[in-house]
């Protein structure tokens, strides 16, 4: 809530707003019972509406008013007024210890003081069991009378969204989820103790790293640890030294000393209490000839009194640096932060679902929506902004890096392209139709992709795609997917199978066609330089080591992460690891779609149901008043088909614990029944239940090979399935349900083929091809199969009828749903396609987006509400704890 001069809370009246921040807006104000000047705080509305959140803040609030001392802002109670909650606090006037930094480092004779009242400060804290958590130059003030002043003692908990969490995430120093949501960064990574950084509990030492690092910053006017983005600081803070060189040569002994100790990687070994260090810089002092000595040189800044200093300390140098330098360097440690994607995304269901870190782990690679198009973004790290490669409209979902991290290998415009990361055009590598996804690159240069069910290689300079694994038609094997290449650039991981329960992962080889099994999987899986494979299984990410010189698994596979975002019909998981060994992912969001009627101009007329997680396979009853809709549960890749009745509003479920692979459905002509694919006897089928959901289900076809419903004839007679026969790409036959039930091939070629629909007289049947290397409309004559013509003009998929047959619909490449006139008799003639209106939808040829009653007036639209996609995490070592 934002005051305004005047406004009054109680008996506080507002002055003037002199600051804002992740805790809140805070305004001058004057206490008119009291007559005095006071700072108001007004807590964030995320916290003051949360009540839990409220009385926790409140009760550290009462702890945090227990401190009185002079060097502590004061905390003077709580206001409650017009539903605003404020904390009122002392009015400390004067420039912040940030402020007098930035002018240049403080001399000595002026920083000791500053730091001696700071640790009075933290030792009258300490006492009280009160922990600061974000010490650093700007949250202390510098009054003219040269008292100092530490502000938000204790604030980092009372704020904390979540009480006893540990992670690197919920400390005040990192972007905080409840902060960023309201786009607010809290404070900085330099100040974090490496214990704060890796997701520990902190102490008071917590508090004595910091001191360390204001101190050391007063000195040398320079942070101890800093990097130009987050994720440098934090690995500067938990692997490297400060410069102490930089510390000034004038520096006593026993204040390096202190700095030093305070600035331990090791808890054990760094300073145990702020009083230490106080009496340490009081003994400064209370030597006569060492006081006029670093006066002298304060003056000077160079000559011979820093040399009659250090002789006063030898003794003490000796006996607190001995042997520091002859530890062991510091192990590595595993931290975790968080990454938000670029404010304000909304990204469709699927799309940006996977990021993808670069080697070197300096820059974060994903797909997003930029101006309205899907676009490659790319981020550093620690950045807090992403922005589209150029030349990158149309990208697919699953970008990969180059083994050196200078070029992104991206699918978009029917093309495997790469562009520099540096800048430049994309270049186009080779064909890759819709569908082709989850790219490897080797360090020699090959490029390894799938693509139309079959793994192709081709030269990361361009070339022809070679085809080196196809599908095993006598396996029943539908696909061959997610990989990544072993260290040797010979060997790489690959899953294949038929769908999320019956797949596999395998390690081939570029030099034989002899592959090595591994165990059951259907995620994306990678290969970490750590020694390990990892992969999603159940929506966790795990881990299993894994001998890549021997090609066969050690040791048991374990939990990394739960609730990694996942797809179930692609197995395509948001996660990524670095050569650095970086770890990035992103937990799931639920994803829920609503159904929404349209008029022929795009007039909104209302939702039909609730929003619900739908898949896109659905079918419309003849009547529009029910759908038969499929929904996939994400953490078991298990499908359900739903009848839905608009007017009752009640869900009905027809089926349990389908298959991934039976969600295709389709109403019978009369409307009693619905028809699915489902998983058989090793094999596929087609099956009928009845809509009533009693009685037991029929089998109406069979099949050694993948198989897809997608239309019933209105006349009963025929079923028009997508058929995959083991070549990496998708055929259509319709079979009829009478006599011998011979299937009629209606296409057999080496492109895709979707979306096969009849006519209502059964004399036609629309579908959808990628056939010209663009998906296009067509309508065939059936069964004869004698004339056709090509519907679309500039790309188009989803084909659907009229009743009477006169007029076509389909979605167009850009979302515009599409009409054409249709002339039908001894020959067909297709009128010029006119649009209708723009749906909004990101379209799939091979599903169901929307559908249109038999009239033609209305069209129902299963629209993916907008995504705000849940941050990054990530994090540094990721293996560090990881027993070896």
């Amino acid at each position: 809530m934002a005051l305004t001069p005047g406004a009054r809370l109680g008996p506080y009246e507002v002055t003037a707003q002199i600051g804002v921040g992740g805790m809140g807006e805070v305004y001058r104000a004057t206490d008119t019972n009291l007559g005095r000047k006071v700072a108001i705080k007004v807590l964030p509305k995320a916290f003051a509406q949360d009540a839990d959140r409220l009385a926790r803040f409140e009760r550290e609030a009462r702890t945090l008013a227990s401190l009185n001392h002079t060097n502590i802002a004061q905390i003077y109670g709580l206001e409650r007024s017009h539903g605003t909650t404020a904390l009122v606090m002392e009015l400390v006037e004067g420039p912040t210890l940030a402020d007098r930094i930035a002018q240049g480092a403080i001399p000595i004779d002026e920083a000791l003081p500053i730091a001696k009242q700071i640790a009075e400060a933290f030792e009258a804290a300490h006492e009280q069991g009160i922990i600061h958590r974000d010490l650093k130059p700007a949250n202390i003030k510098l009054r003219p009378d040269g008292t100092v002043k530490v502000l938000d003692f204790g604030l980092a908990k009372a704020l904390d969204s979540s009480p006893g969490a540990t992670d690197v995430s919920q400390s005040p120093t990192i972007t905080s989820p409840a902060m960023t949501r309201m786009g607010v960064i809290l404070g900085t990574a330099a100040y974090m103790s490496p214990e704060q950084a890796k997701g520990k509990p902190v102490d008071k030492r917590a508090d004595i790293w910091a001191f360390g690092c204001v101190l050391y910053e007063m000195l040398t006017g320079k942070r101890a640890f800093d990097g130009e983005t987050v994720s440098e600081t934090l690995a500067a803070v938990m692997k490297s030294e400060p410069r102490w060189d930089a510390l000034p040569r004038e520096t006593p002994p026993q204040v390096r000393a202190v700095v030093r100790r305070c600035l331990e990687k090791d808890q054990a070994q760094r300073i145990r209490d702020i009083g230490d260090a106080r009496l340490t810089m009081d003994g400064v002092f209370d030597s006569p000839a060492l006081a006029v000595a670093i006066r002298d040189v304060s003056k000077w800044r160079k000559g011979l009194a820093w040399i009659v200093a250090g002789f006063f300390a030898l003794t003490t140098i000796a006996m607190v640096l001995a042997g520091y330098f002859a530890r062991p360097s510091a192990p590595r440690l595993l931290s975790r932060f968080l990454v938000e994607l670029p404010p304000g995304a909304r990204l469709p269901a699927g799309a940006g679902l996977s990021p993808t870190v670069s080697p070197d782990g300096r820059y974060i690679a994903f797909v997003g929506i930029s101006e309205g198009m899907s676009r490659l973004l790319l981020r550093p790290i620690g950045s807090l902004t992403a922005q589209p490669i150029p030349g990158t409209d149309g990208a697919g979902e699953y970008p990969f890096w180059s083994p050196d991290s200078r070029f992104i290998g991206f699918f978009a415009g029917g093309k495997l392209k790469k562009v520099a990361v540096s800048a430049g055009t994309p270049v186009p590598l080779c064909d890759a139709t819709p569908g082709a996804n989850s790219g490897t690159w080797s360090a020699d240069d090959v490029i390894l992709f799938a693509h139309q069910g079959a793994v192709y290689r081709v030269a990361a300079g361009g070339g022809p795609c070679i085809p080196i694994r196809t599908p095993d038609k006598s396996k029943n094997e539908g696909l061959h997917s997610p990989m990544s290449f072993l260290p040797d650039g010979r060997h790489f991981l690959y899953v294949t199978g038929t769908s999320a329960l019956r797949s596999e992962l395998r390690v081939g080889s570029l030099d034989s066609s002899n592959d090595t099994p591994l165990f059951p999987v259907f995620s994306r899986v990678l290969y970490a330089n750590s020694g390990h494979i990892l992969f999603v299984r159940d929506g966790t990410l795990m881990a299993q080591r894994f001998d890549a010189s021997r090609l066969s698994l050690t040791g048991d596979m374990f939990p990394l992460a739960e609730g990694i975002a996942y797809s179930p019909q692609s197995g395509n998981a948001a996660f990524s690891v670095s050569a650095n060994r970086t770890l990035v992912y992103r937990t799931a969001v639920a994803v829920t779609s609503q159904f929404l009627w349209f008029d022929r101009t795009g007039k909104p007329l209302g939702s039909a149901g609730e929003a619900g997680n739908y898949d896109t396979a659905f079918d419309l009853s003849l009547d529009g008043k029910q759908i038969v809709v499929s929904q996939v549960d994400p953490t078991t890749s298990l499908s359900d088909i739903w009848l839905i009745d608009w007017a009752r509003g009640v869900p009905q479920k027809l089926t349990f614990n389908l298959e991934q692979s039976g969600r295709d459905v389709v109403w019978s002509p009369n409307g009693l029944q619905i028809a699915h694919n489902s998983f058989k006897k090793g094999g596929y089928a087609i099956v009928a239940k009845n809509a009533s959901g009693v009685g037991e289900e029929t089998t109406l076809l069979e099949s050694p090979n993948r198989i897809g419903i997608e239309d019933w004839s209105k006349d009963g007679r025929y079923i028009a399935h997508v058929l995959d026969p083991g070549t990496g790409a998708t055929d259509i036959n319709a079979v009829p349900l009478f006599g011998d039930r011979k299937a009629i091939p209606i296409t057999q070629t080496r492109f895709n083929e979707n979306e096969p629909h009849f006519s209502f007289d059964g004399k036609w049947l629309a579908y959808d091809s990628n056939e010209s290397g663009t998906w296009q409309v067509y309508v065939v004559s059936f069964p004869a199969l004698d004339q056709r013509c090509q519907v679309s003009a500039s790309g188009g998929g989803q084909p659907r009828w009229r009743r009477d047959g006169k007029e076509l619909y389909y979605l167009a490449a850009d979302g515009k749903l599409m009409a054409v006139n249709i002339t039908a008799g001894l020959k067909i003639d297709c009128g010029p396609p006119k649009g209708l209106f723009d749906t909004g939808l990101r379209v799939n040829p091979a599903a169901d987006q929307y559908a249109v009653t038999a009239d033609g007036q209305r069209f129902l639209v299963l629209k993916p509400q907008d995504v705000v996609p849940t941050p990054l995490t990530v994090v540094l070592n990721w293996d560090a704890d990881i027993q070896k």
